[in-house]
């Protein structure tokens, strides 16, 4: 591996919003944020750099990442924002 090589991780953005406050930063700043790392992520494909996943799911360490997601997409959680496409 050469020691220029470099990754995108995206930390902590598989979340549905849930929690205290979590509303404010969901309705005002969600697609912004996801705009932004959307932008990283094309930039990240183009340069062919792995793009990592990091979530710790409120410390449920044995958490399956397929239920997350699926709890993200449910319609009924307004607060959730979820790219269908996520593959660039």
């Amino acid at each position: 591996m050469s020691k220029h090589q470099k990754a995108l991780l995206i930390i902590d953005m598989i979340n549905d919003f849930d929690f205290e406050m979590g509303h404010v930063l969901a309705e005002k700043k969600k697609e912004q944020m996801t705009n932004k790392i959307l932008a990283l992520k094309q930039h990240a494909f183009k340069e062919n750099w792995p793009i990592i996943y990091i979530n710790d799911h409120y410390g449920l360490w044995k958490a399956d990442i397929q239920a997350v997601l699926e709890t993200c997409k449910k319609t009924k959680k307004k607060r959730s924002y979820f790219r269908e496409n996520d593959t660039i």
